[in-house]
């Protein structure tokens, strides 16, 4: 008779659990919607290393350089958004024989970003855009040069508190410097950064 008190127990407590549950029910996610400012730091590397312009005579190449942004965007949900950022991609330098000769690359980008909440407040994202580069030289003698092409990218951005959010990215802008004189470089950018809401 014991044997059977359990599970008559449960099932008269299952209407009453589901009643609870329909009064009392959990609290839906927050709403993230709505514009939204952020900056980043990190590095920035050209794959291509030196270019013609600046290698050669026995230089030794340095790719690597340090990376900043500002960007706004607008949250439509949970899911989805839009950014535009400006985007310093640093200087490739190419240093010996008593000289050092460096080109500079800076980038605009707008993209459309997808999120997927992984676990509360989260999220890993996805990005794909468009982007318009400057290449531009102090002490190699060529002009600028300015070209378009896309850039996308990965990452995670952890919602920390309901205005703040913190994320690390890697990005790829592809093509930059396409058909100038310092030919066409692929640019990785590893970057921190935070998230500011504005509502």
């Amino acid at each position: 008779m014991k044997k059977n008190l359990l599970p008559a127990l449960l099932l008269g407590l299952a209407p009453l659990l589901a009643a609870a549950q329909a009064v009392f029910p959990p609290s839906p996610s927050p709403e993230i919607r709505g514009p939204y400012v952020g900056a980043t730091a990190g590095l920035a590397n050209n794959r291509n290393g030196c270019n013609n312009n600046i290698a050669g005579g026995g230089r030794t190449c340095d790719s690597t350089d340090r990376s900043f942004s500002a960007f706004a965007g607008y949250q439509v949900d949970r899911q989805f958004s839009g950014e535009v950022s400006v985007r310093d991609l640093g200087k490739v330098t190419a240093s010996g024989g008593g000289t050092t000769l460096s080109v500079r690359a800076l980038a605009a980008d707008l993209s459309a970003i997808g999120r997927v909440e992984m676990i509360d407040r989260l999220f890993a994202h996805g990005r794909f855009g468009v982007y318009g580069a400057r290449l531009e030289s102090d002490n190699t003698g060529a002009d600028s040069a300015s070209n378009w092409g896309f850039t996308y990218g990965l990452g995670v951005q952890w919602d920390f508190q309901p205005s703040w959010g913190a994320r690390f990215d890697w990005q790829r802008y592809r093509n930059v410097g396409k058909d100038s004189v310092y030919g066409s470089s692929v640019y990785d950018v590893l970057s921190l950064g935070i998230v500011y809401r504005l509502r």
